[in-house]
C-alpha cells in the first residue's frame, strides 16, 4: 500500500500540476486539476507517514481516503453526464481509492490490536 502511494502520489501530482497550470484560463478545468493536485499530494503524503498516521489519527486517513474514493466516483458520473470520455480511468481511480480505504482500515485495526497487546 505505501508503495503504491510513493508511486502514484508524486506522478499525480506532476501531473495534476501541469494540468492546472494549463487550465489557467478555464476556470472549471483549472478548479477540478487543483482538487486533483490535492488529492494526489495527499495521497503521497500518506506514503511517507503512512505508520505514523494509522498510529495517531486512523480515523482521519479513513475519512481522507473515502473523500478521494467519493471524488472520483462523483467526477466520473459527471463524466458520463458531460460525455467527457474519462470514465473508465476514473472508475478505476474510485475503486483504488476504495482499495485503499479497506486496507488502511484492516492495518488501522492490526496496529491497534498490536499496541493493547504490547502495552500489557
Amino acid at each position: 500500500m505505501r508503495g503504491y502511494l510513493f508511486l502514484i502520489g508524486p506522478l499525480g501530482t506532476l501531473f495534476w500540476l501541469g494540468q492546472a497550470v494549463k487550465e489557467r484560463g478555464n476556470l472549471f478545468g483549472f478548479v477540478f486539476a487543483t482538487i486533483q493536485l490535492v488529492v494526489f499530494l495527499g495521497w503521497f503524503c500518506l506514503g511517507l507517514f503512512l505508520r505514523r498516521l494509522l498510529t495517531a489519527s486512523p480515523r482521519r486517513v479513513l475519512q481522507f481516503l473515502l473523500a478521494s474514493a467519493v471524488w472520483f466516483l462523483l467526477v466520473m458520473v459527471a463524466s458520463l453526464v458531460g460525455g467527457l470520455g474519462l470514465q473508465g480511468s476514473l472508475l478505476i481511480g474510485g475503486l483504488v481509492a476504495l482499495y485503499l480505504w479497506w486496507n488502511a482500515r484492516r492495518l488501522a485495526t492490526e496496529l491497534r490490536k498490536s499496541a493493547t497487546l504490547s502495552a500489557k
